[in-house]
């Protein structure tokens, strides 16, 4: 999970656009990121959204959206960037049937 003060990216999914957060809290499986420009985010609870961290990608629910624009969010799944490098490396690298 990323750390508090941590910058991140938030992006309302399925598309939308990314904008820049600070990590205000963290919990086991719940994060409070609060958006740079809160007042245009529109997000509420129910909303799924995508994290961008410097370690990979944390997908989520937003539970609860506060009046000061901080928004808590149940993680649900993580993507591990290394990992995933590795998993991109092999698929580049397997014979391909043909």
């Amino acid at each position: 999970m990323p750390e508090p003060q941590d910058t991140v990216t938030i992006r309302p999914l399925p598309d939308g656009e990314k904008q820049p957060a600070r990590v205000a809290d963290r919990r086991p499986g719940r994060v409070t990121v609060i958006p740079c420009d809160h007042e245009s985010n529109g997000l509420k609870p129910g909303a799924l959204v995508e994290i961008e961290a410097s370690r990979g990608f944390y997908l989520g629910e937003v539970v609860a959206a506060a009046e000061d624009g901080a928004l808590t969010i149940a993680v649900e799944h993580f993507v591990d960037r290394a990992a995933l490098m590795e998993v991109e490396k092999a698929w580049k690298n397997a014979p391909h049937a043909g």
